[in-house]
Formats: structure tokens, C-alpha cells, sequence
């Protein structure tokens, strides 16, 4: 099994949950990390990019195969690929109390490609989609 942290459309309760991580009941705990959290101009996904704010999201414990999916949906190429969507790091996530938990695979938008780039929106300031879109 492995780990990855989400804060979009793959956080429990969300769209892309029930698609990709309900048959395994994935969720563990609520976490943050470090980064930027952005709208993208026409589409119904966040993006999160390198920052200093602290992100909501949640640790989640995915099959290999349900990760390879995920590598999908997220447009993850491979490490580097020009063409990835987002590319996926790991970075330190925290829980709630601000202890850590751990570095974890964090899915962060490319911006090094210009179409990416371009469709950057609004700051989400609140740093939590679940409360943006609510």
C-alpha cells in the first residue's frame, strides 16, 4: 500500500473519492503541507504549487494499481515529463496538532509548462478546497 497526501477532488466525500479511493476506504487522517493553493481558470480541480502557506488535505493509503490510476487522472507522466499536468514530490506532511507525520507523495501542479501555467487563477485563501466549494 502506499501513502499520498490529497487535497482536491480526491479528499473523502469528494467526486473524485467515490471513483477512485472509496472501494478501498483509503481515508486515514486529516494533514496538511506547505504550498500555495490556486483555482485554474475552467476547470472544477485545484491546484497546489511551492509555498509556505499551510494546506489542508488528508493522508490516504492507496493499492498500487489504485495509484497508478490516480498517476492518471493527475496527468503524471513520469518524474520531469514536460508534459505531466502535475508532477508528483515528496514533501513533509503534518497532522493536525503539527507534528509530522512523515514525507508523503503530494500531486503539485507543473507551472515549468506554460499552458499549465496560464490557466492559474485566484489564490485560495482559506488554504482548504473542501471550504472553498462549500
Amino acid at each position: 500500500m502506499h501513502q499520498i497526501f490529497v487535497y482536491g477532488t480526491l479528499l473523502k466525500g469528494m467526486y473524485n473519492y467515490e471513483i477512485y479511493c472509496s472501494a478501498e476506504d483509503s481515508y486515514r487522517q486529516k494533514a496538511y503541507v506547505d504550498g500555495l493553493l490556486y483555482s485554474l481558470k475552467g476547470r472544477r480541480y485545484p491546484a497546489l504549487i511551492e509555498g509556505k502557506e499551510r494546506i489542508a488535505g488528508e493522508l490516504h493509503e492507496v493499492s498500487e494499481q489504485t495509484l497508478k490510476k490516480i498517476d492518471e487522472l493527475e496527468s503524471y507522466f513520469g518524474e520531469g515529463h514536460p508534459e505531466n499536468e502535475y508532477d508528483k514530490k515528496f514533501v513533509m506532511a503534518y497532522a493536525e496538532d503539527g507534528s509530522e507525520i512523515g514525507e508523503v507523495p503530494v500531486y503539485f501542479y507543473n507551472i515549468r509548462n506554460e499552458k499549465n501555467r496560464a490557466l492559474l487563477d485566484q489564490r485560495i485563501t482559506c488554504n482548504d478546497y473542501r471550504k472553498y466549494v462549500e
